[in-house]
């Protein structure tokens, strides 16, 4: 919720800035959450 808020004090410019970094990491946790699963299935480090 606090997100929301600040949000809504920043510029336009900022915002998008901030949806395009969330969406980079939510890609990310994903991708990284699958290989950390790879990685512990195959017993590697």
């Amino acid at each position: 919720m606090d997100d929301v808020l600040l949000c809504s004090r920043w510029s336009p410019r900022h915002v998008r800035t901030a949806q395009k970094q969330a969406k980079t990491t939510q890609k990310w946790a994903k991708t990284g959450h699958f290989w950390l699963r790879e990685r512990a299935e195959s017993g590697g480090q």
